[in-house]
């Protein structure tokens, strides 16, 4: 099992170094916010008919309502930060460089 966000799993030194790093990381690479229109794309359940068996049994017939799935999409607006992965890459730069001076490891772990 991995951790869903990676600082999720980091020591407390980690978090501490990285948090140092941010604020730097933010002015070197502040926000860039972008609105942009694109399309969001899902799965959709629709009913695609009846089936029935062309044997009678009894009196009856055996029919079941049909489904598909259809690949759909929808109009989103989503907000891009383009400045994000070169912020991101450089606290993470930054906080492994902290950790390595301080602690002879990338992830600030005491051995």
């Amino acid at each position: 099992m991995g951790c869903a966000v990676l600082t999720a799993c980091a020591t407390a030194e980690y978090r501490l170094a990285e948090n140092e790093c941010t604020q730097e990381g933010l002015e070197r690479y502040p926000p860039s916010v972008e609105s942009r229109y694109t399309e969001e794309y899902f799965w959709e359940e629709v009913y695609d008919g009846v089936h029935c068996t062309p044997v009678r049994i009894g009196h009856a017939r055996s029919c079941s309502v049909r489904k598909s799935r259809v690949l759909r999409s929808r109009p989103v607006w989503v907000n891009v930060d383009h400045n994000a992965p070169p912020r991101d890459a450089f606290i993470r730069q930054c906080a492994a460089q902290k950790c390595i001076l301080l602690y002879g490891n990338a992830d600030c772990k005491k051995l």
